[in-house]
């Protein structure tokens, strides 16, 4: 298994309501965290649960994203990730790290 840069999104929308998914996060050179993903009442709660190194399978990696991911991980704060955001909405003092569809926050 590779890590991934971001949550399948058909991996969240199968959580059934209490179901927990361990995500490794990774960036480019293949360092990261690992997250734990809760689907609650209304939404998604998301731990931090610590750093990862996972060797990627090459090609299979969105640069753009690993990008996002480095560029967050560089700036700390993983830590206070408290939910994972599925609803639209504007990039905020919260927003730790947005992808398509998806938003990991400290709110």
């Amino acid at each position: 298994m590779r890590g991934r840069r971001n949550p399948l999104l058909n991996w969240l929308d199968a959580l059934a309501p209490g179901g927990r998914l361990v995500l490794p996060l990774t960036a480019e050179q293949g360092g990261g965290i690992v997250v734990k993903v809760t689907r609650e009442p209304g939404g998604f709660s998301a731990a931090y649960i610590a750093n990862v190194g996972i060797y990627a399978c090459e090609g299979a990696r969105d640069p753009k994203a690993a990008k996002a991911l480095a560029r967050a991980l560089k700036k700390g704060g993983a830590d206070k990730v408290t939910t994972l955001r599925r609803e639209r909405h504007r990039r905020g003092e919260g927003c730790w790290l947005h992808g398509r569809g998806w938003c990991f926050s400290t709110t």
